[in-house]
């Protein structure tokens, strides 16, 4: 019984996450979301559905309707005409920069620069050009304190790390096996602790 309020928990999570993401306009979390309350794994739980306040499987399928792929997704394309997205759902515009691109040839023969072409991928970034900024963020003062420590903390380890590598280096230089072992090269954009 205890499970199953478990999983009845973690599938009203979700969907209040998904409303979450609905709200702040973030179309690639939210599509993921639903889609994995779909798997056959979740849908097999009835004990957990059952438990599921109605509310929340309305909220559900509301959220499975604008991820509805019937018409080319024409309910995610009427929304984010209402309001711009945040984050879109960018498998989808990639799919119709492709088509775009796809279309035609850039140059006709006869008249040139293809046009229609050119007008529908104009389209396509327009779309997704239009999305709107992220909304401002306040810095907090502990988040960047744990930041701090964080760095310097994996600095020192790093460092360490490489101490270690070269003493173990160092005592096995005299081996003809280890000879040919060079000092660790220098991680990609991480300053070398050593001459820090």
């Amino acid at each position: 019984m205890g499970r199953t309020k478990e999983r009845a928990g973690m599938i009203v999570l979700f969907v209040q996450a998904a409303e979450h993401c609905l709200e702040l306009g973030n179309f690639l979390t939210l599509f993921t979301i639903p889609g994995a309350l779909g798997f056959p794994q979740v849908t097999r739980l009835p004990a957990a559905w059952d438990r599921v306040p109605s509310r929340v499987k309305q909220l559900q399928a509301k959220l499975e309707l604008l991820m509805n792929p019937s018409m080319n997704m024409k309910a995610y394309r009427d929304h984010i005409a209402d309001s711009a997205p945040l984050l879109p759902f960018l498998p989808l515009h990639l799919k119709d920069l492709v088509f775009a691109n796809e279309a035609g040839d850039t140059m006709q023969a006869e008249s040139g620069l293809n046009v229609n072409k050119i007008a529908l991928l104009t389209r396509c970034i327009a779309t997704l050009c239009s999305t709107r900024p992220p909304p401002a963020v306040r810095p907090d003062p502990a988040v960047q304190a744990y930041l701090r420590v964080s760095t310097v903390d994996s600095a020192e380890w790093t460092r360490q790390a490489r101490q270690r590598h070269d003493a173990s280096l160092a005592a096995a230089a005299g081996s003809s096996r280890w000879s040919e072992f060079t000092p660790l090269p220098p991680l990609c954009g991480v300053p070398d602790p050593r001459t820090l």
